[in-house]
């Protein structure tokens, strides 16, 4: 029995044909409309929280700044009440920045934008550093750490800034499921079945306790901040292919991290700049290029404080002209200005022959790598986030002024 296909004349397929044709161009120039439809919309998703991101660390970074100038100030008084107000001003302040931290690295894994940095790091080291920060949570509930690292436990192949980011979230969480007097456990250790680092932190109640309830997670996850921050942790994990387990409703709970230990050879290389091993005893010279008044404000009176003069400029193109009459030896400057931005001055400056190779330290409320690459690509010499601590930017300034008069 012949098909109907052979059936339908040759007039009839080739109608049919050109209808199938024209159904085909029609869906695909339909995909490519909705195609350019969420590139814009993710486009500006991304420029909006970008901006966001910007506009909220400006003003953090004054905030956090003129804190740091009180506590100082007032450090040698017996007005302990004011100087509690100043610590939580500042605690409030790291809150509200880690959760801008959190919500901002969330949405890049989710767009697929988070670039890992990843080296041989070596956990030990790690968690000293997120203990000198969690530490003050532990002391303000009496809590006790007990820890138990595997002595051939070794390195294992992991992004160290988000790392350190995983445990300080994790750590918060825990802590504050912890009633006071409990004891929080920190095992890490080499996985007994695949070639990984297991490391687990869960709460327990402390000796002799006959009545203890911590707080349930799922109780703590009507606080969006937590949400957020085990949202992050657990997709930083997955982001190192490694697993993230969290015991919810265990009557200890806590968390269960594994990374994999596989990875190119650790490079030799150093980047960090050298410490100072003197201290010039010339006052440095700092051209302040920010539009923002309050930063101006926090930053000239810190500087200042601190043995710097400090010059300042609102705006791009009136930095390049105080150039023309006066050279500093570091040089601070906003990325986003009004007017000609800080790519812009830093570009002008690097190609003109008659400016000297001036340090430049490029401040920016954006987070991500494009703009940091962008910046040290055309001749930044370091690129700080907001809000920035002004201990450690005056640290960066004293470095790379040495190293500038001492380039050998």
């Amino acid at each position: 029995m012949k098909s109907s296909q052979h059936d339908e004349s040759p007039e009839a397929l080739r109608a049919k044909l050109l209808e199938t044709q024209r159904a085909l161009a029609i869906a695909t120039k339909r995909i490519a409309e909705l195609e350019t439809k969420l590139e814009d919309r993710n486009l500006q998703r991304t420029v909006f929280q970008s901006l966001l991101n910007h506009e909220m660390r400006t003003p953090l970074n004054a905030i956090l700044g003129m804190t740091e100038l009180l506590r100082e100030k007032y450090a040698d008084t017996e007005n302990a009440k004011q100087l509690q107000f100043f610590e939580r001003i500042e605690a409030s302040g790291r809150q509200l920045l880690t959760l801008l931290d959190n919500l901002y690295d969330l949405t890049l894994i989710k767009s697929s934008g988070l670039q890992l940095e990843c080296s041989h790091v070596d956990f030990q080291t790690i968690f000293r550093y997120a203990l000198r920060w969690i530490r003050p949570l532990l002391e303000k509930k009496t809590i006790q750490l007990r820890t138990d690292f595997a002595l051939n436990m070794g390195t294992f192949y992991a992004d160290e800034s988000r790392l350190k980011q995983i445990l300080l979230n994790l750590f918060e969480i825990i802590v504050r499921v912890c009633p006071e007097h409990s004891h929080v456990q920190v095992v890490a250790e080499p996985h007994e079945h695949e070639p990984s680092i297991r490391i687990r932190i869960w709460a327990q109640p402390p000796p002799h306790c006959e009545h203890w309830s911590p707080l349930p997670l799922k109780t703590l996850y009507k606080t969006q901040s937590i949400t957020i921050s085990q949202a992050l942790s657990r997709e930083l994990v997955v982001l190192h292919r490694g697993t993230f387990h969290s015991n919810i409703d265990d009557e200890f709970p806590g968390f269960e991290l594994v990374f994999p230990v596989k990875g190119p050879k650790p490079s030799t290389a150093s980047r960090e700049l050298p410490k100072i091993r003197q201290v010039n005893n010339d006052r440095i010279s700092v051209l302040l290029v920010e539009d923002n008044t309050m930063v101006i404000q926090t930053m000239s009176d810190f500087l200042e404080l601190k043995g710097c003069e400090v010059l300042v400029s609102q705006r791009g193109d009136k930095a390049l002209a105080m150039l023309r009459d006066m050279i500093p030896d570091i040089i601070v400057m906003d990325m986003r200005m009004p007017g000609m931005s800080g790519l812009e001055l830093l570009k002008k400056i690097r190609e003109n022959p008659m400016l000297p190779a001036i340090p430049i330290i490029i401040l920016s409320g954006v987070i991500g790598d494009k703009e940091r690459d962008e910046a040290l690509e055309k001749g930044a010499d370091m690129f700080l986030h907001k809000p920035v601590s002004m201990y450690k930017l005056l640290e960066h300034i004293h470095q790379l002024h040495y190293k500038f008069r001492h380039p050998n």
